[in-house]
């Protein structure tokens, strides 16, 4: 299995429109690596959208809340080595608090796609 440190924002795109259960409709749609993916509203809209977690500020919440349902102690988990590389804690002053809320869309999309490959194992 390929460390998501070394995967390309695409190739991390890709992988957590499969586990967040979209079809891909296009990988490779413009030069930015956006992901183009099938989805049903629940009005029952069916439409294309880009999903580019690793870039996108709400693509990367909707992988977060996906990783928090499937294994929120293990997401947090991941997120905290992510963001303070030192470790993770037991306990958090503000500062950590601070770097866990204000991770990036690609540690969060990291952090997601860790948690949920391990959930799908």
């Amino acid at each position: 299995m390929t460390q998501v440190k070394d995967m390309t924002d695409q190739q991390l795109n890709v992988s957590l429109a499969k586990m967040c259960g979209y079809e891909i409709y296009a990988e490779e749609f413009s030069v930015k690596y956006e992901v183009v993916v099938r989805y049903e509203s629940p009005s029952s809209f069916k439409g294309l959208k880009f999903f580019i977690p690793c870039n996108d500020a709400a693509d990367s919440l909707e992988v977060e809340a996906k990783a928090l349902d499937q294994n929120a102690a293990a997401y947090i988990h991941h997120l905290d080595f992510r963001v303070i590389p030192s470790g993770c804690r037991d306990k958090w002053g503000y500062d950590e608090v601070k770097a866990l809320l204000t991770a990036s869309p690609r540690e969060r999309a990291e952090a997601a796609y860790i948690t949920l490959s391990s959930v799908k194992e």
